[in-house]
């Protein structure tokens, strides 16, 4: 009975647009980029919203933040199916501290590195993955003593998939890994979504 319906909704659907001069699409699919497009080197401003999983000892009272950001920019080195780029970002979160009900523990992080884009030919969607150096630095106002984390550096890796509306404007997934090595065994992991424009 489904099928029958579906036919004919179908064979009316034809009908009338047939009667009113409108020409059906052979098949409908996610609308392509043009090849120079999708192609072509650009550079990329991307605004990211995560949780931010914090992995140390069971000593840590740092708890897992919900309020991670990150702005990143990247500069393709040249353009193609397969885009290398020079990228700079910041990122911040707000910490929770355990047994301290009004403190709050905020992290800075500096990063550089690189990054490579893949994105088919006329594909509004792209993977990349990124990798660099960091710099993290912590201010907690309201706790005089001792602080919780320790200034220093590391490097990050980091994965994500974005899919382009059109005029640049792209949207999508990522997961960013810090780890420290003047820190040590401090581990972070960003799980989020970006905004972002391509120009």
């Amino acid at each position: 009975m489904r099928i029958l319906s579906g036919a004919i909704l179908g064979l009316g659907l034809a009908t009338a647009c047939s009667d009113l001069n409108v020409k059906l699409p052979a098949r409908i699919e996610l609308a392509p980029l043009d090849e120079a497009e999708s192609t072509r080197a650009r550079e990329t401003v991307q605004l990211g919203f995560a949780f931010v999983d914090r992995q140390r000892d069971a000593a840590d009272p740092v708890e897992d933040a919900f309020s991670g950001w990150s702005l990143w920019y990247a500069h393709d080195l040249w353009g193609g199916i397969l885009r290398p780029s020079a990228e700079l970002g910041a990122g911040y979160s707000e910490h929770a501290v355990e047994g301290f009900r009004e403190a709050q523990l905020e992290v800075f992080r500096l990063c550089a590195g690189g990054r490579l884009t893949l994105q088919p030919e006329r594909s509004p969607i792209s993977v990349y993955g990124r990798t660099g150096w960091f710099y993290r630095f912590s201010w907690d106002p309201d706790f005089e003593a001792e602080p919780y984390d320790q200034d220093g550096g590391g490097y990050y890796l980091g994965a994500g998939l974005d899919v382009e509306f059109g005029g640049g404007l792209r949207g999508g997934l990522f997961l960013d890994y810090f780890k420290g090595s003047s820190i040590d065994p401090l581990e972070e992991r960003f799980y989020g979504v970006s905004i972002g424009v391509g120009f």
